[in-house]
């Protein structure tokens, strides 16, 4: 195991001296750690769930059913991925739902955290997605699946902050963002912002610095039967 010098610094100073004594990682004398950092505005993020079978079709076939009613053969999984995803979303749900969720999300962020003001977005529910499809959980055409619809949310989500960065404004350090200057970082636009940044020669407002996110299953999900303003 290695151990950044920093932290055993830290370690020491908050009464966590027997664990360079020792090797224990309990102290004779339980104590709350000090040790914990206090993350920067960087690493907070208000987050959450979307649950994916709730934005699916009903009956969706396997994606080896579905090929077979397909007029045409496919040389690579990924386009075969953004074709039956296509297929399979129900997007009024998927728009509403993800939009709603952005929404719902920034207003959640603590006064003050205004400098970036970043939120993540996540999916659960892919082993469900998987088992519906027919396809192996971890295996490349999951990967490609799980790819593309994050795709997916992550343009409806970004094009939602890019409206609320309108209505409200955008986050505080915007003016020193990428996203000020798309032309300048074209190929990184075109990635997050999922624009052409001809268009936006002036800037793209956004109200969150990030918007998609893997976080973990222990947050609340945001299902498709909750309306939010």
């Amino acid at each position: 195991m290695s151990v950044h010098r920093d932290t055993l610094f830290e370690a020491w100073q908050s009464e966590y001296s027997d664990l360079l004594e020792t090797g224990k990682f309990v102290p004779e004398r339980p104590s709350v750690p000090r040790t914990i950092e206090k993350l920067p505005e960087s690493g907070i993020a208000t987050v959450g769930h979307i649950y994916m079978p709730t934005v699916l079709q009903d009956d969706i076939p396997s994606i080896e059913e579905w090929k077979d009613t397909v007029d045409h053969e496919y040389d690579y999984e990924k386009s075969v991925a953004f074709d039956y995803v296509e297929e399979m979303l129900d997007e009024d749900s998927l728009d509403r739902v993800t939009s709603g969720a952005i929404r719902f999300l920034d207003t959640c962020i603590p006064n003050g955290l205004t400098e970036l003001r970043t939120i993540g977005l996540g999916v659960t529910g892919l082993n469900q997605v998987f088992r519906e499809a027919n396809v192996e959980y971890g295996s490349s055409v999951s990967y490609h699946l799980a790819k593309t619809l994050m795709d997916f949310i992550d343009g409806i989500a970004t094009n939602t902050s890019h409206e609320l960065a309108l209505e409200r404004g955008a986050f505080s350090a915007w003016s020193e963002s990428r996203y000020s200057n798309p032309v300048e970082n074209e190929e990184w636009f075109r990635n997050h912002a999922h624009q052409f940044p001809s268009q936006h020669e002036s800037g793209y407002k956004m109200r969150n610095h990030g918007v998609t996110a893997i976080v973990g299953q222990s947050q609340v999900d945001i299902d498709k039967t909750r309306e939010f303003s």
